[in-house]
């Protein structure tokens, strides 16, 4: 079995070169906050694809939602040593996690990004158009050997 490079990205808009807009942050990261509040079992069935699902499933997985949003609110604000910032571009940063790969999640923090981002509730400055980034995005991934 290979390992894979994986990296994951998230926009957030930039106040300089390299720092983020507080204000817009914090903002994105209350509508995240609303959106996981308002979660109910109908979505998580239909991120999760299991049926049945009970209420204290749906109180977990939002509390792990909710503990990914603090992950990424630190390393947005803060030198997390999972997290690098690169410009993006445009008046945007671009938060990176990730790492060699053997299968499972390289880094908490990519693992974080990934749930919030498959979950639908993290606004990313990259669309503005759309409350959220088009799932559709593949990467590619060097396999070693």
């Amino acid at each position: 079995m290979g390992s894979e490079m994986l990296i994951m990205s998230l926009g957030l808009k930039a106040k300089d070169r390299f720092r983020v807009d507080e204000e817009w942050a914090r903002s994105a990261l209350a509508d995240a906050r609303r959106a996981i509040d308002a979660m109910d079992a109908a979505q998580l069935k239909k991120i999760t694809g299991e049926r049945g699902k009970s209420r204290k499933a749906l109180h977990n997985y939002k509390q792990g939602l909710i503990a990914a949003l603090d992950d990424v609110e630190s390393a947005a604000f803060g030198n997390h040593r999972q997290a690098a910032m690169i410009e993006g571009g445009g008046g945007i940063v671009l938060l990176l996690a990730g790492g060699m790969s053997w299968g499972d999640p390289p880094t908490e923090l990519f693992d974080s990004m990934s749930r919030l981002l498959e979950a639908d509730v993290i606004p990313d400055a990259r669309w503005p158009g759309d409350r959220y980034p088009p799932q559709t995005h593949t990467t590619n991934s060097i396999e070693g050997k």
